[in-house]
């Protein structure tokens, strides 16, 4: 793949993931990402299990460890 294309498909700079469950809100940046898939995108960041947006994602139904 091109410089061009990846650049255009995985922008560089500073990711923020969020989640939300019952009245709990969680959010953190991440400063590293990789491409899994291109189609559909798919995305891998690394979170700590024991941290709080850890836990508010693994209760919101999605496996984080």
């Amino acid at each position: 793949m091109n410089g061009e294309l990846e650049a255009r498909l995985l922008p560089k700079g500073v990711y923020v993931i969020t989640s939300q469950w019952e009245r709990r809100q969680a959010g953190m940046t991440v400063a590293w990402v990789t491409r899994v898939a291109g189609t559909p995108p798919v995305m891998l960041a690394a979170i700590h299990c024991g941290s709080f947006t850890g836990e508010v994602i693994a209760q919101s139904g999605w496996s984080v460890c």
